[in-house]
């Protein structure tokens, strides 16, 4: 996937393109690459408990499958570089979690 159309998915559909990318992420490229769409669809029809049409659950894995040649760090420079503006409301940058840097273990107990 070029950079073009997963922005153009950022724009017009963020909830597939976010939830492709979670698939991608929580399971791997190499079971999205191998895995039959119709398999991957079931098991989210099972984890959604049928929640979301098939068709958009078909976006999804279709999106996720032509994300997963890309590698991880390619997929981030993309979330970066998109219309994706993961930034809490009220929040000075984008990007930074509030409560990261009480939990990270080299400032805790500083």
């Amino acid at each position: 996937m070029k950079f073009e159309e997963f922005n153009k998915l950022a724009c017009d559909n963020r909830m597939a393109l976010l939830m492709a990318i979670d698939l991608l992420m929580q399971n791997g490229r190499t079971f999205v690459q191998e895995t039959a769409t119709a398999e991957i669809i079931s098991a989210m029809k099972v984890s959604t408990s049928n929640f979301i049409a098939d068709v958009i659950l078909d976006e999804i894995v279709s999106t996720a499958k032509k994300l997963s040649p890309l590698k991880t760090c390619d997929v981030l420079d993309y979330v970066k570089r998109s219309e994706l503006e993961f930034k809490k409301s009220g929040a000075q940058e984008a990007g930074i979690c509030p409560n990261m840097e009480r939990m990270n273990p080299l400032t805790m107990g500083a």
